[in-house]
Formats: C-alpha cells, sequence, structure tokens
C-alpha cells in the first residue's frame, strides 16, 4: 500500500498578511498536511476558529515573527498530533492553563522572543512528550521550576516498561528572574541539569547561588560552563558581577570515606539518562555490574 502525504506550505509572502487574517477567516487546509508554515505575516490572534477541520498528520506548525498578542484556549484542537511549535518572535504576554492542554504530542516548543511575563503553572502540564522548551529573550520573573519537577522522575528499576522520551532542555536566559529555586535544583539529576539555562538574568547575588553555579561548573554541566562568563548577578552597588567570582567558599566534589564492614550508600549521578552503572571496587573484591532495569543493589540510593 502506497502513502500520498502532502507537504502543505503557506508561502510567507506579504500578500498573505494582506488578504487574510486568521482573526477573521477560517481556513480549510488538505487534511493530510504535515508541514505548515504561517511564519513572518501579521497575525495577531489565533482563535478556536481559525481551522475547521482536524489536521491529524500535521506535526510541525510554524507562526513565528508575527504580531501575535493572543492565543484561544482551543486554538489547537485540531492539531493535536502536532510535534514542533514555533510562536517565537511574537508580542505574547501570557501563557494560561489550557492554552496547550491538547498538545500531549508535542516535543518542541519554542517562545524565545515575545514578551510573556506571567505563565501559569499548569501551562505545559499536560505535555507529557515535552523535550525541548524555549522561553529566552521575555520579561519572565519566576523560574518555571514546576516543567522539571514533572519530568525528573527516572523510571523505576522494577518497572518493565518502554522508556520514555527525556526532558532535553529548558532556556529561561535573558530574561528578568531575580531567585532561582536552589533547593529543588541543587536536587536535581544531573542529566536533567544540563539542559537548564538560566545565563543573563537579573538574579541577586548569594553564596547560596555562587555554590549552585560553581557546582555545575565543576561538573561540566553545559548549561553553566558554555555561557560561565555569562552567569551575573547582581548586589546593591554592583551590577553584572559574574557569580562565579563572588567571594564564597571553594566548591569541591563530594567525598566519602569508607572503613571496613561500614555499610555506605553511594550514588552516581550522571549527566546522561538510562545508563548502566558499573562500580570498581577496591583489592580483590570481584567487579559488580549494576544493569538499571533488571538489578538494585543496597549500594545504590537511587538508580
Amino acid at each position: 500500500m502506497c502513502w500520498f502525504i502532502l507537504l502543505y506550505k503557506v508561502q510567507t509572502h506579504q500578500n498573505i498578511s494582506e488578504y487574510f487574517t486568521l482573526t477573521k477567516a477560517t481556513f480549510d487546509f488538505p487534511q493530510h498536511t504535515v508541514v505548515l508554515d504561517l511564519s513572518f505575516n501579521s497575525i495577531t490572534q489565533l482563535l478556536a476558529t481559525w481551522m475547521s477541520t482536524d489536521l491529524n498528520q500535521l506535526q510541525t506548525l510554524l507562526l513565528n515573527n508575527n504580531n501575535l498578542t493572543f492565543l484561544s484556549s482551543e486554538a489547537f484542537v485540531h492539531t493535536t498530533r502536532l510535534r514542533y511549535l514555533d510562536l517565537s518572535s511574537n508580542r505574547l504576554t501570557l501563557l494560561d492553563e489550557f492554552i496547550f492542554e491538547p498538545l500531549e504530542k508535542l516535543e518542541i516548543l519554542l517562545l524565545f522572543n515575545n514578551c510573556i511575563s506571567q505563565i501559569d503553572r499548569s501551562a505545559f502540564h499536560t505535555m507529557v512528550a515535552l523535550q525541548k522548551l524555549y522561553l529566552s529573550h521575555n520579561k519572565i520573573s519566576r523560574f518555571p521550576v514546576e516543567v522539571l519537577k514533572e519530568r525528573s522522575q527516572e523510571l523505576s528499576p522494577f518497572k518493565q516498561c518502554k522508556k520514555d522520551s527525556p526532558f532535553k532542555l529548558l532556556d529561561v536566559s535573558f530574561n528578568r528572574i531575580k531567585v532561582l529555586p536552589v533547593k529543588e535544583l541543587r536536587a536535581m539529576r544531573a542529566w536533567l541539569k544540563k539542559g537548564v539555562y538560566f545565563h543573563n538574568n537579573t538574579l541577586t547575588c548569594s553564596c547560596e547561588l555562587h555554590d549552585l553555579v560553581a557546582y555545575w561548573h565543576l561538573r561540566e554541566l553545559s548549561s553553566v560552563s558554555d555561557f560561565a562568563d555569562s552567569h551575573t548577578c547582581n548586589m546593591p552597588g554592583k551590577q553584572n558581577e559574574k557569580i562565579l567570582k563572588l567571594n564564597c567558599s571553594e566548591v569541591k566534589n563530594l567525598k566519602k570515606e569508607g572503613y571496613l564492614e561500614e555499610t555506605m550508600f553511594l550514588d552516581c549521578d550522571t549527566r546522561h539518562k538510562y545508563m548502566a552503572k558499573r562500580w570498581v571496587l577496591p583489592g580483590n573484591i570481584q567487579k559488580l555490574f549494576i544493569h538499571p532495569r533488571k538489578h538494585f543493589h543496597p549500594l545504590l540510593s537511587e538508580i
């Protein structure tokens, strides 16, 4: 059997914005549309009526570089199979609870270069397949830690289930965040932290903040090591101080000493999810191999 899939692309010439506006018209796109490009137009609103039929094959929707200020809570009810959505370079200010609710299969969401200042704590809750979320260059003042918490759990080694798609990136750089949830970020696994970008914000200087950034830098987590000089903070009378150069105690890797017949719990916090761990023991003790799916050993506090 042969399948024919139409790649239907609306060209982004100026005449589209002259003759069509999504606030006043309903488009009938071919049902087999896979990629829909409406970028570089003058669209201001995306209402529930902008599309009249379900586009069950649509995987990529490009709405970047428009003048979008409003997204209906039903704007995406006909595009539930989307995997890539670009809403960057618009004038969005608010992300409420229900906007992205139908997009359970979405993997990449681009929202950078808007005017977003408010994000509902449940805005991304239903997006179980989300892997990358770009929120840089906005006016966000609260770090959306719930995005990470909902996606931070490792699969239990006792569950023989299919691997989920790991969350890879949260970019909130170039915003107006003053305080980070340091305790929550410190407790998260390295495979998640390496993709959390928060440089070029208006953070308030503290040794607690320094210790967090310094430890990530010591662990060579790319979110810090790649932008070391861009991690700055503010203090009274001083702006844009480099966090890694604050006058705080030196941060070192955690070291543990063990003694004969002592029980010790060790944790292997790798930068990659679903890694098999191999512990090398001293002397002539047999090497111990732990598979994250099939075995659990008391030496490991968490797999």
